[in-house]
């Protein structure tokens, strides 16, 4: 900051210089604590001016084991800077940096120690990433003893941005969909209640159509932006060769999408094949090669002349 000063007064050597000069201090004396998380400030312990003990900025002054400097409540907090300075004698001096564990910001884990203070300002950064959610970061004296004055100034605590991630049960029957959440980071719900007659759950997509990128419940997602992921309903169609051999392999579709009936065709001694049925003894819906499908189903070999292969299980829809 001095050598801005004589800067400045090389550059104005007018009757103004002085006065100029002057105002540039009383700035200086006055500067703020860096705030880039939404509505922050920092409380605890006694405040000290940006010149004697404190480095940059404004001054945090420790005096005694257990005095302390804490933020307000912030979002997704991503690192905290400072520069930090002991007093001239010798005395060992041990700090924690630590942050709130739980929703009422009464209990907290212990980020990290320091027990290394240099009589001149050095500068420190502490990554916080790993602390999502609502939280308090404090500094906290730990010494064992002694008084004399340990400083923390220029303190900087950056955050994520945060957005809104909304589910929709996208054609859901039943069930109720999961809770919107406000953070930078989330762990994708899973169903819950939430069903679709004829479907099953098969995760989260970026569109209702099912088309966009398909996440899966459970997985970590970063939320960058205000936005909805919506239900991805899968069916199936099983065929059962019904006493015969030769079935095609289960096909599978999602959301408003259909599958077409396979062309594959099964066989059976004694037997012609006459397309498939949901019901084993062809009393159920009949089905044609290259019919389609929009729900969970299993079709059973339909044979000609009203024919069908016995003693199969019915339908499991």
């Amino acid at each position: 900051m001095k050598k801005i000063y004589q800067t400045v007064a090389r550059l104005f050597k007018t009757k103004y210089t002085a006065a100029f000069m002057m105002m540039l201090l009383l700035m200086a004396g006055k500067e703020s604590v860096s705030q880039t998380c939404a509505s922050l400030s920092w409380a605890g312990s006694g405040l000290a001016s940006t010149t004697g003990q404190g480095c940059d900025g404004t001054s945090y002054i420790f005096n005694g084991s257990g005095d302390m400097v804490t933020s307000s409540v912030v979002s997704n907090p991503q690192s905290v800077s400072f520069q930090r300075r002991r007093s001239g004698n010798t005395t060992s001096w041990s700090m924690v940096i630590e942050i709130s564990n739980n929703a009422a910001h009464t209990t907290f884990t212990t980020v990290t120690t320091i027990t290394s203070i240099s009589e001149s300002c050095v500068s420190q950064s502490i990554d916080l990433s790993g602390y999502a959610g609502a939280r308090v970061i404090r500094f906290r004296d730990t010494r064992s003893s002694g008084t004399h004055e340990r400083t923390i100034s220029d303190l900087d605590l950056t955050c994520a941005s945060t957005f809104t991630l909304t589910y929709s049960g996208n054609t859901n029957t039943a069930g109720t969909v999961p809770a919107a959440v406000t953070a930078a980071s989330t762990t994708l719900a899973a169903a819950g209640s939430l069903v679709k007659t004829g479907f099953s759950f098969a995760g989260w997509n970026a569109n209702a159509a099912g088309t966009g990128t398909n996440y899966n419940a459970g997985t970590s997602y970063t939320i960058s932006s205000n936005h909805t992921l919506y239900a991805r309903w899968a069916y199936t169609v099983a065929y059962n060769a019904n006493g015969g051999a030769g079935a095609p392999a289960t096909s599978t579709a999602y959301n408003a999408q259909t599958t077409t009936v396979s062309s594959v065709v099964p066989t059976r001694a004694g037997f012609i094949f006459n397309g498939w049925n949901t019901l084993a003894n062809g009393t159920g819906t009949a089905y044609n090669a290259a019919a389609v499908s929009v729900q969970n189903v299993i079709v059973f070999i339909q044979t000609d002349a009203g024919r069908f292969f016995q003693n199969f299980q019915s339908i499991i829809a």
